[in-house]
């Protein structure tokens, strides 16, 4: 099973951003898949891969696209 990163995106997010979002973290080397949940739509679990980055670079490659957004569990 792959690790992965929880992660809370301040503000709304719509259908098209969660689209950007996703697209935009599946070009990063070692992000696996972003996962959005149902019922809070502002919480991603980013499922990545240790060999080729780190939970902590997750959440920079998060921030370096432009979201606001915090870690809630690692």
């Amino acid at each position: 099973m792959l690790p992965g990163v929880f992660i809370y995106f301040k503000g709304c997010m719509t259908e098209a951003g969660w689209l950007q979002v996703d697209e935009n973290l599946r070009l990063v080397p070692g992000i696996v898949a972003p996962w959005q949940s149902p019922a809070a739509r502002q919480i991603v679990l980013i499922y990545y891969n240790p060999a080729r980055i780190r939970a902590s670079e997750v959440i920079k490659s998060v921030r370096n696209f432009g979201y606001d957004a915090c870690v809630i569990d690692l």
